[in-house]
């Protein structure tokens, strides 16, 4: 390919948003997604390409409860991530599931003694 052909293509083939997005490997609107989910949860950090697990973003939500926050790391699939009613319920059942779990071993803690 010629220097004319290659801006030629530059010219008539601007690069949009979505594919700079899929370049980088992060979608646009992740820096306002999924915000407040209910129940006092707020993200507290952005989301980023979970270095623990394939194919899925991950961030950390938090809320206050009685003296201190909880804090719950959350990961959603990619394919989930597009599909807001998807996305919500992955995310609140992970919330529920850790407070669930944090529960039942605090009142099995009491149980034994």
């Amino acid at each position: 390919m010629n220097i004319e052909a290659a801006t030629a293509c530059q010219v008539e083939c601007p690069v949009d948003s979505a594919s700079t997005a899929l370049a980088t490997g992060k979608p646009n609107f992740l820096a306002t997604a999924y915000t407040h989910v209910g129940n006092g949860w707020t993200r507290s950090f952005p989301w980023t390409w979970s270095s623990t697990r394939s194919d899925c973003y991950s961030t950390v939500y938090t809320r206050s409860k009685g003296d201190g926050q909880q804090k719950v790391r959350v990961h959603v699939s990619k394919l989930y991530i597009r599909d807001a009613t998807a996305a919500v319920f992955e995310i609140t059942s992970q919330l529920h599931k850790d407070v669930q779990t944090k529960r039942s071993t605090r009142f099995r803690r009491w149980k034994r003694r």
